[in-house]
């Protein structure tokens, strides 16, 4: 077992990523709204939502240095200070409310 699961909960999580990722090649999003259900399964909510910000942290690494020639560094520093104060608040509050709500 690695981190707990059973190989057919770790090929069910390996399945929506694949699924997910393949969404949001040819879309260019929707990773969450196919990854998150389908992961909710076989992990907690916010372990479920840990492993699709690892995912969706790792799959632009190509892009950066492009992005970063083209971003507007304002809008940029934004963004990143929204991002790094509300999604430790909302993965908190999943760990505190009933997953049944």
């Amino acid at each position: 077992m690695i981190l707990g699961l059973t190989p057919l909960e770790l090929a069910a999580i390996a399945g929506a990523a694949f699924t997910a990722g393949l969404v949001r090649g040819f879309s260019g999003f929707g990773t969450a709204m196919i990854f998150l259900p389908m992961a909710a399964l076989v992990l907690e909510p916010a372990w479920a939502i840990v492993a699709l910000i690892g995912m969706d942290a790792v799959g632009p690494i190509p892009l950066l240095r492009r992005a970063a020639r083209d971003a507007s560094r304002r809008d940029l520093v934004l963004l990143l200070a929204a991002g790094f104060t509300s999604i430790p608040l909302g993965v908190w509050l999943l760990t505190q409310i009933s997953p049944l709500t």
